[in-house]
């Protein structure tokens, strides 16, 4: 029997790569999309899978129509702090979760893996960084992880100076050097904050505390988490940058099948450094926020100033200085 999947944001860019994996397995069927106004497309798509049940975060209630279908899994790939209530619809209704939305474990973590151990109901990462962690993590007893390692890109201004940065355009923060995303989760990439969630998601998700989540800038981008244990071994999850790899891995858990994605060919050399807080504050934010519980905070705050950088209404620096503001 195939495992029934809805996805939230279909007609985003994780959303049709969902798609696209779907469309090329024998045991995984969409039943549901959601997406929050690309009518056009959401009905391309529908017509595309034959799927029947379909809504439109600007008219519908998202979390009723999730509640509401009949499937295994919810892939949750809203932006923003949206994605919350979502999440909690599909675990109280006894659906697992492909968590593609990391505000939702940085505005409500606790509350969250809560109601899904409560529920018996699976969360599985789709960022590429938690992705790896979980499969590095599985048949490992928490106590012997000495810490975990979040991989980081850099974005496309990492090393750059603060005069440069002061200069930096709109145009030029969306073209980010390794993945094709969003606006909003290219800018986040940019200034560092996407990474900042990803600390207090990994927080959340692995049940460790901040002092044991590291993070690495390796701009090649091949190797996605590390885990270092205690008695000296690491281990580490290296991939292609093909978002696919990581849906594929969430839509099947706890299976594992093959697929015609590209596997690395290791003929390039790897580097890893430590991240320097200055000018780039992203990473920073996140221990700060997380470390004070003001996760909902973080994102309000970080979302509002994107708006404001993206609105050309003040610089980029300037986000860090809206997001301080509130934490």
């Amino acid at each position: 029997m195939k495992k029934k999947v809805i996805i939230l944001g279909s007609t985003g860019s994780v959303g049709t790569q969902a798609l696209e994996v779907i469309e090329s397995s024998s045991e995984l069927e969409v039943v549901a999309l959601a997406a929050h106004s690309n009518a056009e497309l959401l009905t391309k798509q529908a017509a595309q899978f034959n799927v029947k049940h379909t809504a439109l975060a600007a008219q519908d209630d998202i979390s009723e129509f999730v509640k509401n279908t009949t499937a295994d899994i919810v892939l949750n790939a809203i932006s923003g702090a949206a994605g919350l209530e979502p999440t909690l619809a599909a675990i109280e209704s006894g659906k697992d979760v492909a968590l593609a939305n990391k505000e939702t474990l940085v505005v409500a973590g606790e509350q969250v893996m809560k109601a899904a151990r409560d529920r018996g109901v699976q969360i599985i990462p789709v960022d590429s960084e938690h992705a790896a962690l979980h499969q590095a993590l599985q048949n490992i007893s928490p106590d012997l992880i000495h810490c975990l390692i979040l991989t980081c890109s850099g974005g496309p201004f990492y090393g750059r100076s603060r005069q440069d940065l002061e200069q930096v355009t709109p145009t030029q923060a969306l073209a980010h050097p390794t993945w094709e995303m969003g606006p909003k989760i290219s800018i986040d990439s940019a200034t560092l904050v996407n990474k900042g969630f990803e600390i207090i998601e990994a927080h959340h998700l692995f049940g460790l505390p901040y002092d044991q989540i590291k993070v690495r800038i390796h701009p090649q981008s091949k190797v996605h988490g590390i885990i270092q244990l205690k008695d000296g071994n690491s281990i580490l999850v290296a991939s292609e940058t093909d978002m696919k790899i990581a849906i594929h891995y969430a839509l099947y858990y706890p299976h594992r099948q093959p697929t015609n994605l590209p596997h690395l060919d290791f003929d390039e050399s790897w580097t890893f450094t430590k991240p320097t807080s200055e000018p780039l504050e992203g990473i920073e934010l996140g221990y700060q926020a997380g470390r004070a519980n003001k996760g909902a905070e973080f994102v309000a705050a970080n979302d509002a100033a994107v708006q404001d950088f993206l609105d050309k209404k003040i610089s980029f620096l300037q986000i860090y200085e809206q997001i301080k503001s509130e934490i």
